[in-house]
């Protein structure tokens, strides 16, 4: 599959003379400064193009004096394919507005929501929030890359679940960090060369697979309980994160705001499993591997995962696998 992307241009705006960046399309890795006057910040943006025409690109931007809700415009950034393509974006550590000069709309994304474009020309100018540091994610795709990965059916799903079926299509959209997460920390790798590549790579089909089970469920709710779903996985976020003792289920229930029954019977929906029994899973699971790549006593990982006796833990560990613990040492 040939590459049909012309083009990745920025066109700098703040360092006081015209200048542009240009992306050489063929480079499978590219990494450049950019033209912030130094008394203002600094920031650098990276490119990794890897096979089937994905393309990843991460940036980061730290301004001196942090002023929330202050912005500051950059560069005019635009991007010609022969086909149509598509292209996800997110940002962490404050919020970005894009203005869109080819139809003068503006978006306004971060902190949970990310910006999605389906389109053949993209020309937009960025403003980002004055912030200690902001880092922006993307995901690029040409649309036979993202059928070639998803295959038809779910491409169609997609597509119509997000809200990109029509082109050109420019829309912003709530992930929960369970989803956003996994594109955020693709490129934070230490590896280098071809297996940065494919570890990338691998990480984006991993993402691409979680938007679209997320995308799915979330379009299938009525738009008046998006909100409780939302809740929902940053529960799972939460107890994937949690250590020590269990919170009791009406402390979960009221954290996101609706009844023990509500909450178990959205998060068995959306998850598989009830609240009490993904904790279960994951607690063991966290256990087993602490067990075969640690010497940590057996009582300290039962304590740790809110176990007051040692032998609860045995048994329960048993019940979930068929075997001790103490077999695996």
């Amino acid at each position: 599959m040939s590459n049909r992307l012309n083009k990745l241009q920025f066109d700098w705006l703040v360092n006081g003379k015209e200048s542009s960046t240009v992306f050489d399309i063929e480079k499978r890795h590219s990494r450049f400064p950019y033209f912030i006057p130094p008394e203002i910040g600094s920031g650098w943006g990276e490119m990794i193009n890897t096979q089937h025409n994905v393309s990843l690109f991460r940036s980061e931007c730290s301004f001196k004096q942090e002023e929330a809700g202050i912005f500051v415009s950059l560069a005019d950034i635009s991007s010609k394919s022969d086909n149509p393509s598509w292209a996800i974006q997110m940002a962490t550590g404050g919020t970005i507005k894009h203005h869109d000069n080819l139809t003068g709309s503006n978006h306004v994304f971060g902190h949970g929501r990310c910006i999605i474009r389906y389109a053949k020309e993209v020309n937009f100018r960025p403003f980002a929030e004055k912030r200690n540091k902001i880092t922006t994610s993307v995901l690029n795709l040409e649309r036979d890359s993202l059928i070639l990965m998803l295959g038809e059916q779910r491409f169609e799903s997609l597509m119509v679940a997000i809200g990109t079926k029509d082109l050109p299509t420019v829309i912003t959209h709530e992930l929960p960090s369970s989803v956003s997460n996994l594109l955020n920390h693709a490129m934070l790798n230490p590896y280098q060369g071809k297996i940065r590549e494919l570890f990338v790579q691998a990480r984006a089909l991993e993402f691409l697979c979680a938007l679209s089970l997320f995308s799915e469920r979330y379009s299938s709710v009525r738009p008046d309980s998006r909100n409780k779903l939302m809740a929902i996985y940053d529960l799972h976020d939460e107890l994937i994160k949690l250590d020590g003792k269990v919170p009791a289920l009406t402390e979960l229930a009221r954290k996101v705001g609706m009844s023990v029954r509500t909450m178990n019977h959205l998060f068995k929906e959306t998850f598989g499993l009830s609240v009490r029994a993904f904790i279960t899973k994951q607690r063991f699971e966290e256990a087993h591997k602490a067990i075969e790549e640690s010497r940590i006593p057996l009582k300290v990982i039962a304590f740790r995962l809110g176990y007051s006796h040692v032998n609860h833990f045995i048994t329960g560990f048993k019940k979930e696998f068929g075997y001790t613990p103490g077999s695996l040492r």
